[in-house]
């Protein structure tokens, strides 16, 4: 075919050869999928270098329940307890907190026990067994303290095993020493249920003369 003793023929030849190995190094690369076109996705992702850092998302700290802040959802749930009573309940609560509280802050150094003994009815056991063993605040100052008048206000409350109400006192004092004069008083009360009845449980007090 080829007389390699003529360089013609092996000009021909190396033609030849170099072309057969073009053809056959085309054909491996097409049926390896050198000639396919590459996806956009691929081709639009910039080098690794170039891409830029995913956004850091920063987590607001969660509200102090405390604060009373809350959330919607918090919020809805923390529905005030008188909100949730039948009206002739709150009406009940009201009236014990406001007898108790003037059956307590009435007092007479001649039976200085009297107004733990008049409270009593409105009182859960544990907390008249607490207020006996403790000696009432300014014993020794008083000779008598009677109330003037008296007003009961709302106290937000979230807790559904009790209800608070404000019993603010005016009243009249005869000291111990001294001329007799006209003070204030409020009466945190705090009622909870024990067997199907409202009673006290609790009390915080604050004074300041008049």
């Amino acid at each position: 075919m080829f007389r390699l003793e003529f360089r013609s023929d092996r000009i021909k030849l190396f033609i030849f050869l170099f072309c057969t190995l073009l053809l056959i190094t085309t054909a491996v690369v097409w049926l390896n999928g050198g000639f396919r076109s590459v996806p956009e996705e691929v081709a639009e992702t910039p080098p690794a270098a170039e891409q830029s850092e995913p956004a850091v998302v920063e987590k607001e700290p969660a509200s102090d329940l405390v604060s009373g802040a809350g959330s919607a959802t918090e919020r809805k749930e923390r529905v005030e307890v008188k909100a949730i009573l039948p009206q002739s309940e709150q009406q009940e609560t009201k009236d014990i907190a406001q007898k108790f509280a003037e059956a307590y802050y009435t007092y007479d150094s001649r039976n200085p026990e009297s107004y733990i003994e008049n409270s009593k009815a409105y009182m859960a056991k544990a907390f008249y067994t607490s207020e006996k063993t403790q000696i009432r605040r300014q014993t020794l100052d008083y000779q008598t303290t009677s109330v003037a008048e008296s007003e009961v206000l709302p106290v937000d409350s979230y807790d559904p095993a009790e209800i608070v109400w404000c019993v603010m006192i005016t009243g009249d004092v005869i000291p111990a020493k001294g001329e007799a004069y006209t003070e204030e008083q409020q009466y945190y009360v705090t009622l909870r249920k024990y067997e199907g009845a409202w009673l006290v449980d609790e009390l915080e007090l604050e004074s300041w003369g008049a």
